[in-house]
């Protein structure tokens, strides 16, 4: 199932950006080259930011609730601040 809507998602969000003048395989695969880049690039990050903040307030229990109690309010505010458009 997971799979099927990446090929969805991918069958309409690449077309946008496929030039129908030019050949079509060459463009894919630098669109598809350039997703996996990107994809492998912000996910390292991710985990080396998360590995390095987890080390610094795993052993404070307090600090870290206080940490994710922030993000989740955060993200509240956030989503009640978006308007609809």
């Amino acid at each position: 199932m997971k799979k099927l809507l990446v090929l969805l998602f991918f069958g309409a969000f690449l077309p946008q950006f496929v030039s129908p003048m030019a050949p079509l395989l060459p463009q894919l695969l630098v669109l598809a080259a350039s997703f996996l880049v990107l994809a492998i690039l912000f996910d390292s990050l991710w985990a080396v930011l998360a590995g390095r903040l987890g080390s610094a307030i795993g052993p404070k229990a307090r600090l870290r609730n206080w940490v994710q109690g922030a993000l989740l309010l955060g993200a509240g505010l956030g989503l009640a601040l978006a308007r609809k458009i």
